[in-house]
């Protein structure tokens, strides 16, 4: 008797091999965007019931992160573009929490409709702070823009906040409430 594979469980343990591997000065995704060259800086996978969701955050800064490099020295990281060094984010910046969503077991229902979890996708609220070592203080968003299609089963919600004076060390905390608050996902983003 052929042994049944579950495509979703091993599509999701190679993605998360794929992010979780990185070298220094390394990223693990680039994409372009309407509003400009995105970089990634985290990961994260969700299930609701029988539905898988894929999680990938990225920083849109004009051209700022293009050719931005982490090195590690003696004091910790310091990022470089060319001679210059830079300490802090742009003064404003859009994160685009991208969201991929499948059916966890394929094998039930291998084609999903284009509708599939738009129960769940079509409205989240979005709680951003950043994690510092004094604290986590909330970043506000200035403005949503969230873009489907409805051929696609990924959505990319985009959020325009303001970043004067965050390090770019710094690690940001992104609270993503899909339904209610007991079908809330946590993602980190932070350059690398």
């Amino acid at each position: 008797m052929p042994m049944k594979t579950n495509v979703a469980t091993a599509m999701m343990l190679l993605l998360l091999c794929q992010n979780s591997v990185q070298g220094e000065g390394h990223r693990t995704s680039e994409k372009n965007t309407e509003f400009g060259p995105a970089i990634q800086t985290g990961f994260g996978l969700a299930r609701y019931h029988d539905t898988c969701i894929q999680f990938r955050v990225y920083f849109i800064a004009k051209d700022f992160f293009h050719g931005l490099k982490r090195t590690e020295s003696a004091n910790g990281p310091v990022f470089k573009k060319g001679h210059d060094n830079y300490r802090k984010f742009p003064d404003l910046m859009t994160v685009d929490v991208e969201a991929t969503a499948f059916p966890c077991d394929v094998t039930e229902r291998p084609i999903p409709p284009p509708e599939f979890a738009s129960g769940l996708l079509a409205s989240p609220s979005f709680h951003l702070n950043w994690s510092t070592e004094t604290g986590s203080p909330p970043i506000s968003v200035i403005s949503t823009r969230t873009r489907h299609q409805v051929t696609s089963l990924r959505w990319d919600y985009y959020l325009d906040i303001q970043t004067k004076d965050a390090d770019l060390n710094s690690q940001m905390t992104i609270d993503c409430l899909l339904r209610t608050d007991a079908d809330r996902v946590r993602l980190t983003a932070q350059l690398r």
